[in-house]
C-alpha cells in the first residue's frame, strides 16, 4: 500500500521534471529556428541587393 504509493509518487515527480527538461529544450528548439529562418531571410536579402548592384553597374557599362 503506501510503499506502492512512495513508488508512484517518485516515478510522478521524476516525469513531471523530465517533461519540464523537454519543454525547455523544446522552447530553446523552436527559438534556434526561428533564428535561423530570419538570418537566411536577411542573407536572401542580401544576395539579392548584390545581384541587383551588379546589374545596376552592368547597365551602366
Amino acid at each position: 500500500g503506501l510503499a506502492s504509493h512512495e513508488e508512484i509518487y517518485k516515478v510522478l515527480n521524476e516525469l513531471k521534471s523530465t517533461m519540464k527538461t523537454y519543454h525547455q529544450y523544446q522552447s530553446e528548439s523552436k527559438q534556434a529556428e526561428q533564428k535561423l529562418s530570419n538570418i537566411l531571410q536577411q542573407m536572401a536579402k542580401i544576395k539579392s541587393a548584390k545581384k541587383q548592384k551588379a546589374m545596376e553597374k552592368r547597365v551602366e557599362k
